[in-house]
């Protein structure tokens, strides 16, 4: 590593623990990083130089010398978020403005009557114009886009435009979409922890009107493939799908499959018609075709939303901290 690298290292260790600490002094930052306090002041003036971080002045209680502490500025860039989804048979969409400690500033719900194209600059500029160190923006909803193109999507008037590229044009920020089922396992930390960096979980679900889809995460990165539908590629022009009468038995038919092509450590059954006292009869029936101790762990959760909504969260976090 040469010193140039062991600078950036270093460099990204100083901000994670200021991150995590809120504000400290340089000792403090020191001792929660091994590094000195000489490398650490050499830094510390690269993220003040960058308004990463800013020097405040806490009095101490003995009445002696104040002491210098430093203070992390999350707000200096944030990132935007909505996600698509559905309710009672309607549609709605969260929006929420991330910072980059990771805290919520600002969120609201919006219920359209219909989809179009023109609500995602109508609801989501005025966030902009109020916080203009947005730096970007993601976009969670129930479809695919192939080569910058929407080809699958539960809004008719979405389908076939180049949404991303779009919306970027409009508010003059880059625009990430991600599909419901990739951000759910995205956002399956929040199921099976720190772990999840070191594994691989695989996620299901199972649509009201699509086959099913699925979403990969390995060592903590989401796996999307060379189009990036990775889990998700099916035949969007089929409309005589049917769904299985047997949940149970097709969720055991997946699970086989998934755990011989990704022989994951945990998986994801994200299934309305599963509770989790199906999960035995699951596992019984995949250890027919595979022994019981290749299976990995299985969760099933009959509703997506909530690790949905998780993973916008947690890839909007992601996005925002790899902005230099």
């Amino acid at each position: 590593m040469d010193k140039k690298d062991l600078r950036q290292r270093n460099l990204e260790l100083l901000r994670k623990a200021l991150k995590k600490l809120r504000q400290a002094s340089k000792p403090r930052l020191a001792e929660e990083t091994g590094l000195s306090v000489v490398t650490v002041n050499a830094l510390m003036q690269t993220l003040l130089e960058r308004k990463e971080a800013e020097s405040v002045t806490e009095s101490t209680s003995t009445g002696g010398r104040p002491a210098q502490q430093y203070r992390f500025c999350g707000e200096r860039r944030m990132a935007l978020a909505c996600y698509m989804y559905e309710e009672n048979g309607r549609a709605k969409m969260m929006i929420f403005l991330e910072n980059l400690l990771g805290e919520i500033v600002e969120q609201k719900e919006v219920c359209p009557e219909k989809v179009t194209k023109d609500i995602f600059p109508a609801e989501l500029r005025p966030f902009i114009v109020k916080y203009p160190q947005t730096m970007l923006v993601v976009v969670g909803m129930p479809g695919i886009e192939v080569n910058g193109t929407l080809e699958d999507t539960e809004y008719p008037a979405l389908k076939g435009m180049p949404f991303s590229k779009w919306l970027s044009a409009e508010l003059d920020r880059p625009v990430h979409l991600t599909n419901d089922i990739h951000a759910a396992v995205a956002g399956s930390g929040n199921l099976f922890g720190e772990t999840v960096v070191e594994e691989t979980v695989v996620g299901v679900h199972w649509p009201s009107n699509h086959p099913p889809e699925a979403g990969i995460l390995l060592r903590g990165k989401l796996y999307t493939g060379r189009d990036g539908i990775a889990g998700a590629l099916g035949n969007w022009t089929q409309k005589e799908w049917q769904p299985p009468r047997d949940a149970v038995r097709e969720a055991a038919r997946v699970v086989v499959l998934m755990v011989r092509i990704w022989n994951p450590h945990s998986m994801i059954l994200y299934n309305e018609k599963l509770r989790m006292d199906d999960l035995p009869r699951v596992l019984e029936l995949c250890s027919r075709e595979i022994h019981a101790k290749f299976l990995p762990t299985v969760v099933i959760r009959s509703d997506i939303l909530e690790d949905y909504g998780q993973g916008v969260y947690a890839l909007a976090g992601e996005y925002l901290s790899g902005v230099c």
